[in-house]
């Protein structure tokens, strides 16, 4: 029997989003700077299996603002990952040349004074991993391409009242097929209002402010919105909206659960091994 991971150690494994206070930090990647390597103040080093693991210890280590990724050595199929409290503007930290590593800091932003920063961080993730986050279209591709994926979307109301939905199928293309998403197999308590709806979101491509994929001829559902998602025209389901509580249809929200107007209180979903 296979159980449901998110990127919390007491938990998971695999985590795509959830939503549940407001006032996170939001985090984004700045360009990573190649043979180099930072001299400041370290955390900790830990070994990794690639990258996006790194970024992942960086952004669940509340004083992580920068990192060194790097080769062990030539055969290891491990990779060092040296979490840092500095940046390269720090008084006491510095760049160095070392082709064995790249540099990326980290630029962070409140997602109640930028609520466009839901919109531009969605395809590489963003957030906290202790408590509100999305992981990003581009490793949500790497693991539903790696095995056969079920996916399960938690839901709460202002009543506690805890709903679910699973769905056996579940898999997003990369992003030259602009993160497309394959879904199907709905089992649950809560009615299916991601596949078996007029705004299904089966085969749909992902939606943001800067990339319209939708089926809305008026408008850019991420605009409207104010979120990404697999918008069709527009939605029926809409768990990456804004923290409002109550009625708002532009909050986290489910048709088949409250309604399309009543934004929910927290929503997560998870991903695990079909």
């Amino acid at each position: 029997m296979h159980l449901f991971m998110i990127f919390l150690l007491c938990a998971v494994v695999y985590g795509i989003g959830r939503i549940s206070e407001p006032d996170l930090r939001a985090v984004n990647f700045a360009d990573k700077i190649e043979g180099q390597k930072l001299n400041g103040s370290l955390i900790r080093e830990i070994e990794v299996d690639s990258e996006s693991s790194c970024q992942l210890e960086c952004v669940d280590e509340e004083r992580c603002q920068s990192y060194n990724f790097g080769i062990i050595k030539d055969d290891s199929e491990k990779f060092k990952c040296q979490l840092s409290d500095s940046d390269r503007f720090a008084v006491i930290s510095n760049l160095t040349e070392d082709n064995n590593f790249i540099y990326r800091e980290i630029k962070e932003s409140n997602w109640a004074e930028d609520p466009s920063g839901v919109i531009i961080n969605t395809l590489d993730g963003f957030g906290n991993l202790k408590g509100e986050f999305w992981l990003g279209n581009h490793y949500l591709y790497r693991l539903t391409q790696s095995a056969d994926i079920t996916v399960r979307i938690d839901m709460e109301d202002y009543d506690s009242d805890r709903r679910f939905a699973e769905y056996t199928t579940f898999s997003v293309a990369d992003e030259d097929d602009n993160y497309r998403v394959t879904i199907d197999g709905y089992r649950g308590d809560v009615g299916d209002s991601l596949v078996l709806h007029s705004k299904s979101i089966r085969n749909m491509s992902f939606t943001i402010r800067e990339w319209d994929n939708d089926f809305a001829k008026d408008a850019n559902c991420a605009l409207r919105y104010k979120s990404g998602w697999w918008y069709s025209n527009c939605h029926a389901v809409n768990p990456n909206g804004l923290y409002q509580g109550g009625r708002q249809a532009q909050g986290i929200t489910r048709k088949s659960f409250r309604g399309q107007s009543y934004s929910l209180k927290q929503i997560e979903i998870k991903l695990r091994p079909a």
